[in-house]
This record gives C-alpha cells, sequence and structure tokens, in this order.
C-alpha cells in the first residue's frame, strides 16, 4: 500500500484509511492521530533502520545488547522487506502485538526467530534472537543461557528431528508448551 520505487507516499488515501481502521480495530480517531504523528516524527513517509533504532533504542538506553534486537524487530515491522517501515505496516504490526490473537501473535514471534526468512527457525537463528534479548536486558550470561535454552527449544519442538523448526512445529509446541513459550517471549 502506497509504496512507489521503494519509497511512501506522505498521505494515504480515504480507502487506504478505512482499510487500516478496519484491519487494526483501532477506533478511527486513534488511527488518525497517529498517522499524524507518525507524518510528523517521519516527513518521508516511512521509518527506516535509523529511525528505528533511535526511537527503540530510547526504549532500552542501558541495554548493551538492544542495537542487535532492534535489528531484528526491523525486520517485524518491515513486512515487505523494502528496508523501510510505512505506515500501514507500522499500524498492522502494532495491532498485532497489542490487540492480534494469539495465533497472529506467534506467527510476528516466528517471523522474528526466521533471520533469514527461509520458513524454519534453525538452532543458530534461535541462539542469535534469545541471545540478543538476554542481551538488551543486561543479562551477564546471556550467550550461555541462550544456546542452553536454544538447545532445550529445540530438543522440545523439533518433532521431525531435522533441525530446524517449522512455522507449523513452532506455533504447536508454544501453544501446547507454557514454558517454552515463556522462553520465547524473553521472559
Amino acid at each position: 500500500m502506497g509504496q512507489s520505487h521503494g519509497h511512501e507516499k506522505k498521505d494515504i488515501s480515504p480507502a487506504e484509511f478505512d482499510q487500516l481502521v478496519r484491519s487494526s480495530g483501532f477506533h478511527s480517531s486513534d488511527v488518525h492521530e497517529m498517522h499524524e504523528k507518525f507524518r510528523k516524527e517521519f516527513p518521508k513517509g516511512y521509518m527506516d533502520k535509523k529511525d528505528f533504532k533511535k526511537a527503540y533504542a530510547s526504549m532500552f538506553p542501558h541495554g548493551s545488547g538492544a542495537d542487535a534486537f532492534t535489528e531484528h524487530i526491523f525486520r517485524i515491522y518491515d513486512a515487505d522487506h523494502n528496508g523501510h517501515i510505512s505506515f500501514d505496516e507500522f499500524i498492522t504490526t502494532l495491532h498485532i502485538s497489542s490487540n492480534g490473537t494469539p495465533e497472529e501473535k506467534l506467527k510476528a514471534s516466528f517471523r522474528l526467530y526466521d533471520v533469514d526468512h527461509n520458513g524454519s527457525i534453525t538452532h543458530k537463528e534461535l541462539t542469535q534472537i534469545l541471545s540478543s534479548i538476554y542481551k538488551s536486558r543486561q543479562d551477564p550470561h546471556a550467550a550461555a543461557k541462550a544456546k542452553e535454552d536454544g538447545e532445550k527449544i529445540m530438543a522440545k519442538l523439533d518433532t521431525d528431528h531435522n533441525k530446524k523448526l517449522s512455522e507449523a512445529e513452532f506455533i504447536h509446541a508454544a501453544k501446547s508448551c507454557p514454558a517454552i513459550l515463556h522462553i520465547l517471549q524473553g521472559q
């Protein structure tokens, strides 16, 4: 929506606005307010990685791993992988994180862990994300804890023993095993 040669339009049409209100579940006045703020803060009409990192770092000013984790969070928001977060990508992801169904949230989590976008999660990817989560929380044992937790998760979730997790394995296991879900959410 609204893309032209890798850049976003600054305005959205009334039809696009109505679609965002319907799909996001936010009240139209909230979407309007968020759009105005987005346009003011990002006059190009989109947020690039630098903008996103700056905004995200302000939420984790003392976390040494926040920068690495920000890269991964950026991938979730940048749904079309064009290097920019448009207003509709921003609203859609915000909706999923705040009002989405458990299934939508798990699919977003899967995208976070699927670093190379190939439709599966390896132990390396799992460990990489867990480590960045733990580092962002200033855990002094982040790397060791991530490796250990990654091994536990793979052993429990890799039901077909192919050393990678499909989205179906990931979602099924996360729904059926609260302890695994707790780890995956970095808690």
